[in-house]
């Protein structure tokens, strides 16, 4: 059995797909191969109790995947699934090489100068362009983007809840 820490989310439920209880389904990670594996699964959806699920047919479906989830057989039925998380246990991702972080773990870290010491903010997310930039929520409120690479951030996803940064004159 898996505590409830022990899970993480793998992708989010969006709108009906048909009449027949398909849904769209948005992977947080585009790469990642799990939806298609035998893991076990559940839904997580606010205010109600984390539920097993079997996804029976995958298919893709433009930006999307398409799923048919067991026992989801209209669209009313997919409807109510809609904003849900599918969740993995974590035991279930993929071994990281060194250097590497799962997402999962760094947003809403705190987030440190590495010459002071002092806290920053918080990572609110992390956006993919040619490279992987980290969004930080400082306490005054502002967003400041960081390309994720040793000159700015050098340690990220080692301690847990904590990134460091540093080379940050132009926020002051």
């Amino acid at each position: 059995m898996h505590n409830d820490s022990d899970w993480v989310r793998l992708a989010t439920i969006g709108r009906p797909h048909g009449v027949r209880g398909e849904v769209r389904v948005w992977l947080d990670n585009p790469d990642s191969e799990l939806l298609w594996q035998d893991v076990p699964m559940r839904l997580e959806r606010d205010g109600k109790p984390p539920q097993t699920v079997v996804i029976d047919q995958l298919r893709p479906g433009g930006d999307s995947i398409i799923a048919k989830i067991a026992g989801v057989e209209s669209r009313e039925d997919a409807a109510k699934l809609t904003h849900a998380a599918i969740a993995v246990p974590r035991s279930a991702l993929p071994a990281l090489e060194d250097g590497e972080f799962y997402h999962v773990d760094v947003i809403g870290a705190a987030v440190y100068d590495a010459e002071s010491g002092a806290e920053l903010g918080r990572v609110k997310a992390i956006t993919h362009t040619s490279i992987d930039v980290l969004v930080v929520q400082t306490h005054d409120g502002a967003e400041v983007l960081l390309p994720i690479n040793a000159d700015y951030v050098p340690s990220i996803g080692e301690t847990p809840g904590r990134v460091e940064v540093r080379n940050l004159d132009h926020w002051r």
